[in-house]
């Protein structure tokens, strides 16, 4: 083999490998989404999600205690939406087959809560196949969801001059273990996805 051929051949190797591994990594370290705030003694700290209190599928209270020291990914849908929604729980099963025996939850809004009742909710779980071990659907006071939407650095609102009049973020929304937003990711695009799941993972673990 000439000496052009053995660095060519090198080379390739490396390409390679280095694709291989960057393919496996999740973005290290995660980015802290968020303005910073203000506490109570003039300290700036990181942007957190705000308290918050809905109801479930099971019509129990569900409140940011149960995320305490957790990962979670939350997202926003209606069930009677035809376009995204089912898309973005389409994946979001994809994510819990794949993080199986892993410790994080999911939690999901409904922005259409006049309709999504607990009921509705725990239909809408079994049609799309969720798995409730880790995974609440909740509901609640309309403003309050979209607040809290807010919270988590999407969009969700009420739009009354279009013919569906509930707008939300795509975004899958992926939270630390100190209530911190540390990315975002298009809930309709599989890679997009597969790179929540590395980063979840990844998140989990530090």
């Amino acid at each position: 083999m000439s000496l052009g051929n053995s660095i060519l051949s090198k080379l390739k190797i490396s390409i390679i490998l280095l694709t291989v591994f960057a393919c496996g990594t999740p973005r290290q370290p995660l980015p802290i989404i968020g303005k910073k705030q203000i506490n109570n003694q003039g300290e700036e700290i990181d942007h957190t999600v705000s308290q918050f209190e809905f109801i479930n599928q099971n019509n129990e209270k569900v409140t940011q205690e149960k995320f305490k020291n957790k990962v979670y990914i939350a997202d926003f849908f209606f069930t009677s939406c035809k376009t995204i929604c089912p898309k973005m729980t389409d994946q979001l099963t994809r994510v819990q087959k794949e993080l199986r025996g892993e410790d994080y939850f999911i939690l999901s809004h409904t922005v259409n809560p006049a309709y999504d009742t607990s009921s509705v909710l725990l239909d809408y779980s079994k049609r799309m196949n969720a798995d409730l071990y880790n995974w609440d659907f909740v509901t609640g006071d309309a403003q309050k969801i979209y607040k809290q939407a807010a919270s988590y650095q999407v969009i969700a609102l009420k739009d009354t001059t279009v013919p569906i009049p509930f707008v939300h973020s795509e975004y899958l929304v992926l939270v630390d273990k100190k209530s911190r937003v540390r990315g975002l990711y298009d809930g309709t695009n599989i890679q997009e996805v597969n790179q929540l799941i590395k980063d979840t993972k990844w998140l989990i673990r530090h």
